[in-house]
C-alpha cells in the first residue's frame, strides 16, 4: 500500500519515477512500513540494504536519492512539497523520514472513500438493529392502549 502512495506522490512533488533515486525512495518507504527497526537504523545501513537489492554501491544509492530530492526541491510543486516534505533540513535522512510520516498521515481519496464506506455500513447496521428493536417493542405493546380501565 505504501508503494502505491509513494509512486503517486513522488511525481506530484517533482520526482520523476524513471529516476533510480525514486525507486530507491519507494523501497525505503516499504522498509519503513515493514518494521520500526528500519526507521531507527543509521542511514548507511539503509543504503546498504538498497544497494544489495539493486546491485549498486552505497554511494550510488546516496547520490541517486540526493539527486531525486534535489530535483524536487529545485523544480517541484511547492504546495505538494510543503505537504509531504519538511524542507527545513535537506539531508536525505530527514527528507525520507518526513516523506514517510506524511505518506502515512495523509489519506488518498480512495482510502478516504473506503473509510467513509466502512463507517456508513457500520452506522446503517446500528440503525437497522435499533429500528428492529423499536418495531419489536411496538408490536408487543398495544399502541392504542392509553392505560385507562
Amino acid at each position: 500500500m505504501i508503494r502505491e502512495k509513494a509512486e503517486k506522490i513522488l511525481p506530484a512533488i517533482g520526482i520523476d519515477m524513471h529516476l533510480k533515486g525514486a525507486q530507491y525512495i519507494v523501497y525505503i518507504m516499504e522498509l519503513f512500513e515493514e518494521g520500526w527497526e528500519w526507521k531507527t537504523v543509521k542511514t548507511m545501513i539503509l543504503y546498504e540494504k538498497v544497494a544489495r537489492k539493486y546491485k549498486v554501491t552505497c554511494g550510488a544509492v546516496e547520490r541517486s536519492i540526493r539527486y531525486a530530492f534535489g530535483e524536487a526541491l529545485s523544480r517541484g510543486n511547492l504546495k505538494m512539497l510543503s505537504k509531504y516534505l519538511d524542507t527545513t533540513e535537506t539531508q536525505n535522512r530527514k527528507l525520507l523520514e518526513s516523506l514517510y510520516m506524511n505518506l502515512v498521515k495523509y489519506k488518498t481519496p480512495k482510502e478516504h472513500l473506503e473509510e467513509t464506506r466502512k463507517e456508513t455500513i457500520q452506522m446503517l447496521r446500528f440503525v437497522k438493529t435499533e429500528a428492529e428493536r423499536l418495531l419489536e417493542n411496538l408490536e408487543k405493546e398495544n399502541p392504542y392502549d392509553l392505560g385507562e380501565p
